[in-house]
């Protein structure tokens, strides 16, 4: 007998909200939609089908604390509140053969806020997403770039627009499937038969077919190809920020386009370091100029400006220029720029320097 609280990844005494938010997790990491495993989903979906319903939850946890399937039951299997597991459609209780579960339903339900029970007019195959790094200066991230970056993917094919088969051709109803767009699967469960509706990978779950695939794609709707794609970097990005850019990822099979994501790399700089929206950097300062203080011209980013020297400046104080840092990505104003002093020690002075200092050392300077 399967273990649906292990399945679920969930304690046996679990609320049906940690219930539901651990299926929606492994839902969204195993949907074969996303190139997860299809038998795997499939399981997940059995088990929240129990254990989400509060009834059937607890059948199944009074026929899982009487032994299950060994417990020895002699001649005929018990019914444990009404939960056979040998019971069909019709033999009452909460047995599971002849139950369709519509796992398309179950997810979009979750998913896309759509109520279940309505049938799927075409098949979501997304593409999957991309991701690429894009290599930007500082100023770059300073004021903001935009950046085309090129890339070979899966396109929509441009002669039948992702339908698949040629404009021209007439559509007839799917052999397969019947028209009906979907197909019962049987599975062998220890509950009995256990039967699942699933989209018809002939038609795509349209119940029609072309006479006539597209020449260009055969029929999959979409060409491996490069595009280019242009991305807005905004002022104040960081180093290792990544940039969402939706439906710029690869064309799926009759479904959406997945996203694009792009990192961010900004480059080291030869004059400022960056600490999030501040900046740091150096200036030389005359070794009277430490003493008597004064101002200085200095470059920040985005062109020059004053710097008061404050008297007795030390080797190594940090002078802050406010508001001159980088811009805040997500908030108003800017970072500030900070200076780190260094003292320019004369290393050959004339006679007259020499007795001026030597003056200076006698008044205890």
């Amino acid at each position: 007998m399967k273990d649906y609280y292990k399945i679920l990844g969930v304690s046996k005494d679990a609320t049906l909200e940690e219930i539901k938010k651990a299926y929606k997790q492994l839902a969204h990491k195993y949907h074969p939609d996303k190139g997860g495993d299809v038998e795997k989903f499939k399981e997940i979906n059995e088990a929240y089908q129990v254990l989400g319903n509060e009834a059937k939850r607890k059948q199944y946890d009074a026929f899982s604390a009487g032994g299950g399937a060994g417990s020895g039951w002699g001649g005929g299997a018990p019914n444990w509140g009404g939960f056979n597991p040998g019971a069909g459609a019709h033999g009452g209780g909460f047995g599971f053969e002849g139950v369709e579960f519509d796992f398309g339903d179950i997810f979009e339900q979750f998913f896309s806020g759509a109520g279940g029970g309505g049938q799927n007019t075409k098949v979501r195959t997304r593409g999957r997403d991309i991701e690429v790094r894009v290599d930007i200066t500082l100023e770059e991230a300073f004021s903001g770039a935009e950046k085309e970056i090129e890339l070979e993917t899966e396109v929509i094919c441009e002669r039948c627009g992702g339908k698949r088969h040629d404009p021209d051709s007439k559509l007839q109803t799917c052999e397969y499937c019947r028209g009906a767009g979907r197909v019962k699967e049987n599975q062998d469960t220890m509950f009995g038969m256990f039967s699942n509706v699933a989209i018809c990978e002939e038609c795509f779950g349209t119940g029609k077919v072309p006479e006539k695939n597209c020449k260009k794609c055969l029929g999959e709707g979409r060409i491996r190809a490069k595009k280019a794609v242009k991305v807005k970097i905004p002022a104040g990005i960081g180093n290792h920020d990544t940039i969402k850019v939706e439906k710029q990822g690869e064309a799926g099979i009759g479904g959406n386009t997945g996203d694009l994501y792009v990192k961010v790399f900004v480059k080291s700089h030869e004059k400022f370091v960056r600490k999030r929206d501040d900046l740091l950097g150096e200036e030389v300062i005359k070794f009277t100029q430490a003493v008597l203080g004064g101002s200085i011209t200095v470059k920040t980013i985005d062109g020059s400006v004053s710097l008061k020297i404050p008297k007795g400046t030390q080797v190594g104080d940090l002078v802050k220029l406010k508001g001159k840092g980088m811009p805040r990505l997500r908030g108003m104003g800017r970072g500030d720029y900070y200076v780190r002093v260094k003292v320019d020690i004369p290393k050959r002075l004339n006679k007259a320097e020499k007795n001026l200092l030597e003056k200076l050392k006698g008044a205890g300077l």
